[in-house]
C-alpha cells in the first residue's frame, strides 16, 4: 500500500502492516482460543496482524475534517473491541465483525469532533437520513461540517447501509425546519 501522507507516524505505521504477515482461518481460531484463556500474546498478534484492514477502512471516510491519523486510530480502538469481544464459535470470519466495530467508533469519533455542533447520534442519523432522502447531501456537508458520508450517499436514489428512500416524516421535517 503506498499512500502519499507528510505525517511521519503514519509512514511508520504503513511500514510496520507491511512488514506483518496475515494469517490464516485456522490460526485465527487457534489465536482466538488462546486469546480466550487471556494469552496476551495471541491478542496482539491478531491485533497486528488485522491492522492493515484499520488503514483501508479509515481511507473511506479521507474526506473528513478529521485528519487520517486520527480516523487510523479510533479504527484501531474498534479493532481491539473487536478482538476482546468475538466469539470465534459463531462461525462467522472475525474481519466481517471488526470492521463493523471499526466504522462504529470512527463514525462516532466524527460525530463528536467532525463539526462545531454536535448532535446526539441518532439525532445526526436521523437528519442526514432526512437530508439525503431530499437530495440535499452536499447543503448538509457544507452546513454541518459532516463531509464523511458513504459513497452511496452522492446518489439521492440510493442511501447507507441499504436503506430505501422514503418521504421524509413530519417529525423530521419540523425538526430540520428549526
Amino acid at each position: 500500500m503506498s499512500y502519499p501522507t507528510h505525517d511521519v507516524s503514519l509512514k511508520r505505521y504503513m511500514e510496520d502492516i507491511r512488514k506483518t504477515n496475515p494469517i490464516s482461518r485456522e490460526e485465527e481460531l487457534r489465536l482466538f482460543e488462546r486469546c480466550r484463556r487471556g494469552d496476551t500474546d495471541a491478542r496482539n498478534r491478531l491485533i497486528k496482524a488485522n491492522m492493515r484492514f484499520v488503514l483501508k477502512v479509515a481511507l473511506q471516510y479521507r474526506g473528513c475534517p478529521i485528519p487520517l491519523p486520527d480516523l487510523v486510530n479510533e479504527g484501531c480502538m474498534g479493532l481491539i473491541r473487536a478482538v476482546e469481544s468475538f466469539d470465534s464459535s459463531r462461525g462467522i470470519k472475525f474481519i466481517s465483525y471488526a470492521v463493523w466495530w471499526m466504522k462504529a467508533f470512527i463514525t462516532k469519533s466524527i460525530n463528536e469532533t467532525g463539526s462545531m455542533i454536535r448532535l446526539p447520534a441518532n439525532q445526526c442519523l436521523r437528519v442526514r437520513k432526512a437530508l439525503m432522502n431530499r437530495g440535499m447531501a452536499r447543503i448538509w456537508t457544507r452546513t454541518c461540517g459532516a463531509s464523511c458520508k458513504p459513497p452511496a450517499a452522492a446518489c439521492p436514489s440510493r442511501l447507507p447501509w441499504g436503506l430505501t428512500p422514503r418521504p421524509p416524516s413530519r417529525k423530521s421535517c419540523a425538526m430540520i425546519a428549526r
